[in-house]
């Protein structure tokens, strides 16, 4: 792949529709009050679904969110997927292959991989008459899931799109994420998971034209029972906003804990006024870095500690991990310590 069109793919897949889960990453305690309390709301608020026409791509993206993600591995790091990198995603990745057909468009909930605090799914679309500088929507998508991972009232949790593409074929494919932050310590349950996700009138962006009128509807359930890779990091001093100074404070991370799927830590947040903005990295042992797809915080019960739950763009096999970067700290990631 060329570089030009390396970089493009890194920039947005790193910076991808931050603008649909914008309100649920705020570390402000009454912002996610305001979120967890709206997440009917959210459905309306996060279109999503948008089908680029960005012209077809010339790679096959292959027929599961496995390839997908082994696409986009190879694209950030330059490398093919390790035998333990493979095996990680595999684990934690289930086949759905449930189709629907209206007006002779097809959409698929292929696969879907399941985290710690987030889960991914995708969708496949084919019968759209793919057109340059055409753009397609729903006019309403809906995601339910039951039992709701963030059930408590400071809890928050959003779902919007991670990537689009079109597949060489001329299948549109849609990476969604849905992620949450508990104001409880995380836990990561057991039971499986029944998801209900709706997809309403297929809408041309634009003028907003009707293009199939129609109800796309899909009942399914994913597996928890698979352990994810975890690991104990220490408390460490890292760089943090004071919104009321308006100055970078240090500012000690407690209760960290790195998993294959997300970064979890807790803080004293000092009523509002400090926020942790470096981005959160992930330093691999080959010398390549991944990035975040993005974070929350919720305040816990004493009022005073904010609970963080930030996702990785992918499944990460920790064995091939040595540090995590917050801003311009580093804290190593020993092996024996990995379960």
């Amino acid at each position: 792949m060329k570089e030009k069109e390396t970089e493009k793919l890194y920039n947005s897949i790193s910076n991808i529709d931050s603008r649909y889960i914008e309100s649920a990453l705020s570390y402000n305690a009454k912002a996610s009050r305001r979120v967890r309390h709206a997440l009917i709301a959210l459905a309306a608020a996060i279109l999503a679904l948008f089908l680029m026409g960005a012209g077809f791509a010339a790679v096959v993206y292959g027929d599961s969110i496995q390839s997908w993600f082994g696409h986009y591995w190879k694209v950030i790091t330059g490398q093919a997927m390790s035998e333990g990198q493979t095996a990680i995603i595999e684990r934690l990745s289930q086949s759905i292959g449930m189709s629907q057909t209206i007006d002779d468009v097809t959409v698929t909930v292929d696969s879907a991989t399941i985290g710690k605090n987030n889960l991914f799914i995708l969708l496949k679309v084919k019968g759209l008459q793919h057109k340059n500088n055409v753009e397609y929507d729903f006019g309403d998508v809906t995601l339910n899931l039951a039992p709701e991972p963030a059930q408590n009232q400071n809890s928050v949790a959003a779902y919007g799109i991670r990537h689009r593409e079109w597949d060489g074929d001329g299948t549109a494919l849609i990476l969604m994420e849905y992620s949450y932050t508990s104001s409880l310590d995380s836990k990561s349950g057991t039971r499986p998971i029944n998801i209900t996700l709706t997809l309403t009138d297929l809408l041309q962006c634009g003028n907003n034209e009707t293009v199939i009128e129609g109800e796309w509807r899909f009942d399914f359930s994913l597996d928890r029972g698979e352990a994810i890779q975890a690991t104990r990091l220490p408390d460490t001093e890292v760089m943090a906003f004071n919104s009321g100074k308006n100055e970078a404070v240090p500012v000690m991370i407690r209760n960290v804990e790195l998993s294959s799927t997300g970064f979890n830590f807790q803080y004293d947040y000092q009523h509002g006024t400090l926020s942790i903005e470096d981005g959160i990295q992930i330093v691999l042992k080959s010398g390549k870095v991944v990035g975040e797809s993005g974070g929350s915080g919720t305040v816990m019960e004493d009022g005073t500690t904010l609970n963080c739950s930030h996702q990785w763009q992918f499944p990460i096999n920790l064995n091939d991990v040595s540090a995590i970067k917050i801003g311009e700290v580093m804290i190593p990631v020993p092996l024996e310590n990995i379960s």
